[in-house]
Formats: structure tokens, C-alpha cells, sequence
């Protein structure tokens, strides 16, 4: 074994794992929290009136059966 260990190439070694992300990891990380943010907002922002007003009565509706369930939840459709 000691024989295979010392044939190996030094750039062919391994190298050891850092303790934590890359900088482009940690990059990436925050640019994919800024686009989340956005995502609602612009999904509203390019909706008919009439699209956001099914969607509510749509939310209502499943408030209900959600209620009737024993699940009391409100305000669901707040975000529209």
C-alpha cells in the first residue's frame, strides 16, 4: 500500500475540503434569497384583477373546507 501511496503524482493528489462554502457558493446563496423575494410580487404585479379576485375566492373556499376540518386558519389569500 505504502508503495501505491508514494507512485502517485503530487498534482493528482487530493485535496482537503474546506470547512465551509466557496465564496461563489455563498454568492450564489444570496442572489437565489434576493430572486425569491421578488418572485411574488412580480407574479401579482403582472396578474389581471380578475385573476387575483378567482384566486381569493378560490383561497376562501379552501379556508372553508379547512375550517370545517378543525383546521382554523384565516387570511390565507392575504398575499394576493
Amino acid at each position: 500500500m505504502d508503495d501505491f501511496l508514494s507512485e502517485r503524482e503530487p498534482d493528482k493528489a487530493l485535496l482537503p475540503l474546506s470547512s465551509g462554502p466557496s465564496q461563489i457558493e455563498l454568492a450564489a446563496q444570496v442572489a437565489t434569497r434576493i430572486v425569491q423575494q421578488h418572485v411574488l410580487s412580480d407574479n401579482i404585479e403582472s396578474k389581471s384583477r380578475e385573476t387575483l379576485r378567482r384566486q381569493a375566492a378560490d383561497i376562501a373556499v379552501f379556508e372553508a373546507y379547512l375550517a370545517k376540518a378543525g383546521a382554523l386558519v384565516s387570511a390565507m389569500a392575504s398575499d394576493l
